[in-house]
């Protein structure tokens, strides 16, 4: 069966338990402990998307329209970004991919997917923050790269090397 990508009947359990699942894979088994919710989750200008292989979700990912830079849940690290805190910007977050399924695809579909709702909704920025590796695919979309991130910006910061990044839509 081809996978399904669907913004429907979404269980946020489902979601954490799947970032608890690949993220441990990636980042080591305590990572598995961690708490992988916020606010952003639950928060009612928050799009989620999965990707589903039967019943399972094996991918998801999440854009947040937030009012001011200042609601995102470790906003420390984009303290830099202060010049945006007027404007609706789009909050690019919590791409996860099962680790039986990375490699196929389902990231780039998961980007596809929420820059075109960038597009639709027409959200003049968007921030968010990306894996060194996950640039240059970022970039072809139109990310650039805006400084990196230090962690002793935020202490709510879980994932250390990462690069923020900020999308301007013209």
């Amino acid at each position: 069966m081809a996978p399904i990508l669907t913004n429907k009947n979404i269980d946020i359990e489902e979601i954490i338990k799947l970032r608890k699942l690949s993220w441990a894979y990636v980042y080591g088994e305590q990572w598995n402990t961690m708490d992988w919710t916020d606010n952003l989750d639950h928060f009612s200008k928050t799009s989620h998307w999965i990707i589903r292989e039967y019943e399972e979700i094996i991918a998801a990912a999440r854009l947040s329209l937030i009012d001011d830079i200042k609601q995102i849940p470790y906003y420390g690290i984009f303290r830099n970004l202060d010049y945006l805190s007027q404007e609706k910007i789009g909050f690019y977050s919590r791409l996860v991919v099962h680790p039986d399924h990375q490699g196929k695809g389902l990231s780039n579909l998961l980007d596809r997917t929420r820059m075109n709702q960038i597009e639709e909704m027409k959200i003049q920025y968007a921030v968010g923050t990306a894996r060194n590796w996950r640039l240059k695919r970022l970039s072809k979309l139109g990310w650039e790269i805006n400084d990196k991130v230090n962690p002793n910006d935020d202490l709510n910061w879980k994932i250390g090397d990462a690069t923020i990044i900020v999308f301007k839509n013209v």
